[in-house]
């Protein structure tokens, strides 16, 4: 997604409060949510025809799910529309910071019988001052010690409910926890307060291959991806890989530092993507081409290989699609399972008054080879990469060169093929979106990192 940089991009965003701006008025809000969306929406033939005065009771993010239902049941807008406070938005996306337990979960199997498994942690959270780490298994959750409900038995919203903060500092919560390897159960308490997202926790260079871990694509991510690619370029490296299993998304800017980092000076001047606004606004789509980086880190790599899952989504398929346009099976690999599919992004409209933003589904991503319609993930049919399926392996650090989708993407940048299936271990049994969704109004952490409480 992207804020809108240019006045005409504005002209829809009208003042969504009326008074001093300390009181919204839900009802003006409503109305330029709706304008906004027959401006702006890009699926402008699945919007309802409605009357404002029909919807005088609902608040403004249900008024804007009414909006998008059928987009949703189409399966072209998967809650990918909604209203964020802008506090949160600069927090976020500015700071790489969020409010929460500062951990993230994924859920295996189904009730009666579902596992909520840790899959990372954030250093300096409350999660991690607990003593949390990936692989643990929750058990039961609840407000204290004392009101423990199990979790196996719960459907994915009952847990999500259970567990959130909403965004709120100063929230307790109490776990019986399973330890990784461990035969019996612990208690462990934390309170939410703020925690640093640190966007590139992990890099480092094995032989010629460098691996660089990309959680979510917020502005600090860029310096700290530049950073890495100035190392990798210092030793040697020649091949990379990407891991960006949990990446939900983020900035299209952060997204194209990436890019431009991976393609170097072989792909510059040339199309990365273009993004193709609703008929209201053909005349301003827009053409994004590949550039050498202004840092003069990053090269051109001869192979490389994105780590995903179901929870990879947005930008995390933009920067391989844009890739696979000019690449080969040999060359370029998906590694782990098949992405989320969010071929489609927003531009943020402010609400001035209310404080809020506007996440609105406003255009599509096409790369060079016209791909723009991967709502099942990728790779797909069209692409010329392939995917070598690879368990997430909770069993080891998610950076370990032994853990199993980390260690097939390393053979394949060396061998330019993928593993025997032994070698790495099977494809895990978990659904396609393989995590709690927690997408909680007003917590921009849980929509682009999914799971992240």
């Amino acid at each position: 997604m992207r804020r809108p940089l240019a006045a005409a991009l504005l002209a829809s965003a009208l003042v969504a409060c009326s008074g001093s701006g300390s009181t919204c008025d839900e009802g003006q809000g409503k109305a330029d949510i709706l304008a906004i969306a027959q401006d702006w929406y890009l699926y402008q033939d699945l919007l309802p025809a409605v009357s404002l005065p029909d919807y005088a009771g609902l608040d403004p993010q249900s008024f804007l799910d009414i909006l998008t239902a059928d987009a949703r049941a189409e399966g072209f807008d998967r809650g990918w529309s909604y209203l964020m406070s802008d506090a949160q938005y600069q927090m976020y996306f500015s700071q790489a910071q969020a409010i929460g337990f500062g951990f993230s979960l994924l859920e295996q199997g189904s009730p009666p019988s579902a596992q909520v498994l840790v899959k990372q942690v954030f250093a300096g959270s409350a999660a991690a001052s607990a003593g949390f780490a990936r692989g643990d298994e929750i058990l039961a959750a609840g407000p204290d010690p004392g009101s423990l409900a199990e979790v196996a038995s719960l459907t994915t919203d009952e847990v999500n409910a259970l567990i959130s903060a909403g965004g709120l500092a100063g929230v307790a919560r109490a776990f019986q926890v399973l330890p990784r390897g461990a035969s019996d159960p612990v208690i462990r308490t934390m309170v939410s307060t703020a925690y640093d997202v640190d966007p590139v926790p992990s890099h480092w260079v094995q032989g010629t291959t460098g691996y660089v871990q990309l959680r979510t694509f917020v502005e600090p991510a860029e310096s700290a991806l530049r950073a890495a690619f100035t190392d990798f370029g210092s030793q040697g490296v020649k091949d990379v890989v990407v891991d960006v299993r949990y990446n939900g998304g983020g900035l299209l800017e952060t997204a194209e530092v990436l890019a431009d980092l991976l393609a170097g000076k072989g792909l510059a001047g040339q199309k990365m993507y273009d993004l193709d606004y609703n008929a209201h606004h053909a005349g301003e789509d827009e053409h994004h081409p590949f550039a050498i980086d202004p840092s003069g880190a990053g090269g051109s790599f001869e192979r490389v290989a994105f780590v995903t899952t179901g929870a990879s989504a947005s930008a995390s398929e933009l920067v391989p699609n844009a890739l696979d346009a000019y690449g080969s099976a040999s060359t370029l690999a998906f590694v782990g399972a098949t992405t989320y599919g969010k071929p489609v992004g927003q531009i943020v409209f402010p609400l001035s008054g209310c404080g809020s933003e506007l996440f609105l589904v406003s255009f599509r991503m096409v790369n060079n080879a016209g791909n723009a319609d991967y709502f099942a993930g990728l790779p797909d049919a069209t692409s010329n990469a392939g995917l070598c399926a690879a368990a997430d392996d909770l069993g080891h650090a998610q950076d370990s060169a032994d853990e199993a989708s980390t260690a097939a993407a390393l053979y394949f940048v060396e061998h330019g093929t993928c593993p025997p299936a032994a070698a790495v271990g099977a494809r895990a049994s978990l659904p396609r979106v393989d995590q709690l969704l927690a997408r909680v109004p007003g917590t921009p952490e849980a929509q682009d990192m999914p799971g992240t409480f």
